[in-house]
């Protein structure tokens, strides 16, 4: 077996679930230094559609999104072992993505303005 699929394995069964609190809440499980909590799989969840939070809001759909979340947290435990997030690729790509998110709220900042403006002024006239 060469090193990645052992270090792939160690991981797996360095999960650990657990009962305790942490300040986030209750802890779901743990992933190397990695903890996933209640607070954590409430924010996944409320990402996405209302007809899978409803489902993960049953045990086997709460089960599969944990698991999935599991799945996320070892692969990015892995690729961050492996180096990924130092390559130039990925940097700029990150930092590509940053900078549209910063214009994206530029924009909205500005169009609220507008549309509040707008409104207080109608009000004012109308």
């Amino acid at each position: 077996m060469n090193k990645r699929r052992v270090a792939l394995v160690m991981m797996i069964f360095g999960l650990s679930l657990a009962s305790c609190k942490s300040n986030s809440g209750h802890i779901i499980a743990k992933i190397g230094k990695e903890i996933i909590t209640e607070a954590t799989f409430d924010k996944r969840l409320a990402s996405m559609p209302r007809e899978y939070r409803n489902y993960a809001r049953i045990p086997s759909g709460r089960k599969q999104l944990i698991d999935a979340i599991v799945r996320e947290a070892i692969v990015v435990e892995a690729a961050k072992k492996a180096g990924v997030d130092k390559k130039k690729e990925y940097k700029n790509s990150v930092k590509n993505f940053k900078l549209k998110q910063q214009n994206q709220f530029v924009e909205y900042k500005n169009g609220l303005l507008v549309e509040t403006y707008v409104k207080d002024v109608h009000k004012k006239f109308c």
